[in-house]
């Protein structure tokens, strides 16, 4: 990504998840360390979780988040009644930067909706819930990228997550027609 904006552009990250993506990666490279490689390597791209489940994150984690100077929106301030704070959060944060990359990691879906991944979340947010979010944030031409992660159709059921993974695919294009 950072070859096709130029070296001094501002990468904005926003990351749909239940869980930071930013454990150390001296051992072994993951999923859960994919975002700490970036921002270790890459000092013009900044990191916005986005439906942080407080109880699938250790405090290592949100230690680590704080020292990378990241912020985050937890799960729960989603569902509450926050959602102009979580909204100017949000965007703001597209303000601050250049380019936009949002990704999704499925297991931030409530796990009734969205069963085929490796870390289901009972208090994960609604389907709708992401769509909007990602309505949202694909609406703006700052955001050139768009990825899903963590689907594992191996655990899904009747490919309800593969289903709706599908579906949340069709609103990014749908987004960027209109634009």
């Amino acid at each position: 990504m950072r070859s096709s904006v130029g070296p001094n552009a501002k990468i904005g990250i926003l990351n749909i998840d239940a869980h930071f993506d930013l454990r150390s990666y001296e051992d072994i490279t993951s999923s859960g360390t994919m975002f700490k490689q970036i921002l270790d390597n890459d000092h013009q791209a900044s990191y916005l979780p986005i439906g942080i489940q407080r109880y699938g994150n250790t405090k290592k984690l949100f230690d680590t988040a704080t020292t990378l100077g990241c912020s985050w929106i937890l799960e729960e301030e989603l569902v509450d009644e926050n959602s102009e704070e979580n909204e100017n959060k949000i965007q703001n944060f597209i303000n601050e930067h250049d380019y936009i990359i949002l990704t999704l990691c499925m297991d931030v879906i409530n796990a009734s909706e969205a069963p085929g991944v490796s870390a289901p979340s009972s208090f994960g947010l609604s389907g709708k819930m992401v769509r909007q979010l990602i309505r949202k944030i694909t609406s703006h031409t700052k955001t050139i990228s768009f990825d899903i992660c963590e689907v594992n159709p191996s655990l899904d059921c009747d490919n309800r997550t593969v289903k709706l993974a599908a579906n949340l695919i069709n609103e990014v294009f749908m987004c960027v027609e209109r634009r």
